[in-house]
């Protein structure tokens, strides 16, 4: 393993992180390119520490030196267009978040929700045997009821629609009730539910990601900091929670005296920042994956030209078609090119179980240079969306964010799949169900 490259790709990530804190200020917050640095910086600091401390796995050292290759490429190019347009939106410009008209409406969906997790969490989780749930974390999925589902995507227009209500509180200077507070979180409360159900982090804090995309829409770009910091040690306060649940769900799934002698090594390594061991843990699988499946699951003598990489956008049926007798109706069946982007999760390769992060669809659809023309023009157009959903003075519409959303999603967990090979419709239903439910609430009114 190419040390240097590791060096690079820390610095390019950190000044990443430093640029966008510059340039958009709290709308860094809304921006792919800051998750995405913060991500693969971490990233970088688990690679050293695990590599010092002998407990990488590096079974193909050259195919950890390509990965990372990539990702400072990547965020070579979100420096780049960091500034891109930033003209175009003004530093008071705040965006209203206006499709749940009336907050009965929000209560009630959200209300939904929750009995919605809770009713999962106690008919398929394992309660707070996360080993045990994370085992059988893909058989659970696969028995779920497509109901399920498609209303477990409602997670995201309701996040976005409380974090925006809840900056517009604590904004004001009127006292709110407590249980507006309580109504507020229920997605929070939800999504965790449904994390330990599977055994995982990753609902819980990408449901507070999205609160964090609502609520800096709400802020000015130089809002003064003195003016809100009560929004500010709030906001602190749950990310240390996300952080410390995101740890304690690594603690308790790990398992055996050498899994514990393994997890205090890196922690005493890691010293005063032991507190991102969690986060550092979860990125650092993506390096194992990304090699196995390197290796099993790529055929560079034929490319897909964007069939693995954007599978999402054609592998998409109409909804309860199954139920009508109607299957594979998608225009990827009808052209035999669908693409299943866990398809090395089939129990039998070399840490089937491991992520093995976006860059390889966009290695089996374009090679390795050919990932650099992509990866720039990726980029690009993910930028452009974020400072279009800026640019909005009122959002009427969940579906509004649809676009943005998922290259958003996209690099944001750019660790784990490739978003954008999963069916993207799936996303634009959940909002419409919000949105069609908010209609319907208007005109009974």
């Amino acid at each position: 393993m190419n040390l240097t490259i590791v060096y690079v790709l820390i610095c390019i990530q950190a000044l990443g992180v430093i640029l966008q804190l510059k340039v958009w200020k709290v709308r860094a917050l809304l921006s792919p390119g800051f998750y995405f640095s913060i991500i693969w910086f971490l990233g970088g600091v688990g690679l050293l520490v695990f590599h010092s401390l002998g407990l990488m796995v590096e079974y193909k050292i050259g195919y950890i030196d390509e990965l990372n290759i990539l990702i400072s490429f990547t965020g070579l190019c979100f420096i780049l267009f960091v500034g891109l347009y930033r003209g175009k939106v003004k530093d008071n410009h705040i965006v209203n978040i206006s499709f749940i008209s009336y907050f009965r409406v929000f209560k009630g969906i959200a209300v939904f929700y929750l009995l919605l997790a809770l009713f999962v969490f106690s008919t398929e989780g394992s309660g707070l045997d996360f080993t045990t749930a994370r085992e059988n974390m893909h058989k659970t999925l696969e028995n779920r009821s497509f109901l399920v589902g498609y209303f477990r995507l409602l997670s995201l227009p309701l996040s976005i629609y409380a974090g925006s209500r809840l900056v517009m509180i604590l904004k004001g200077k009127n006292k709110v009730r407590i249980s507006i507070y309580f109504y507020l979180l229920l997605p929070l409360i939800a999504d965790t539910l449904f994390s330990f159900t599977e055994g995982g982090r990753v609902a819980m804090v990408y449901t507070m990601v999205m609160y964090l995309v609502g609520g800096v829409l709400t802020l000015p770009i130089n809002f003064n900091f003195k003016e809100y910091k009560k929004i500010i040690l709030n906001a602190l306060f749950f990310a240390l929670i996300i952080n410390s649940a995101i740890s304690w769900v690594a603690s308790v799934r790990t398992i055996g005296g050498k899994a514990l002698a393994k997890r205090e090594m890196i922690k005493e390594k890691l010293g005063p920042f032991s507190f991102t061991y969690g986060a550092i843990e979860y990125i650092q699988s993506s390096y194992v994956g990304y090699q196995f499946r390197r290796v099993d699951a790529v055929d560079e003598t034929t490319l897909g030209y964007g069939m693995y990489t954007f599978n999402g956008f054609i592998n998409w049926q109409i909804p309860f078609a199954s139920r009508f007798g109607i299957e594979k109706s998608s225009i990827a069946d009808a052209f035999d090119i669908y693409y299943f982007n866990q398809e090395s999760y089939d129990f039998k390769r070399n840490y089937y179980y491991v992520t093995h992060s976006n860059y390889l669809t966009i290695i089996k659809d374009f090679g390795f240079r050919g990932a650099f023309v992509a990866i720039f023009f990726i980029v690009l157009l993910s930028h452009i969306l974020f400072v279009r959903i800026q640019t909005k003075k009122n959002i009427k519409y969940a579906a509004t964010f649809f676009m943005f959303y998922l290259f958003f999603n996209y690099w944001t967990k750019s660790n784990f799949f490739g978003s954008l090979s999963d069916s993207v419709m799936n996303t634009l239903y959940s909002m419409l169900i919000v949105d069609i439910y908010n209609f319907i609430s208007k005109k009974r009114s």
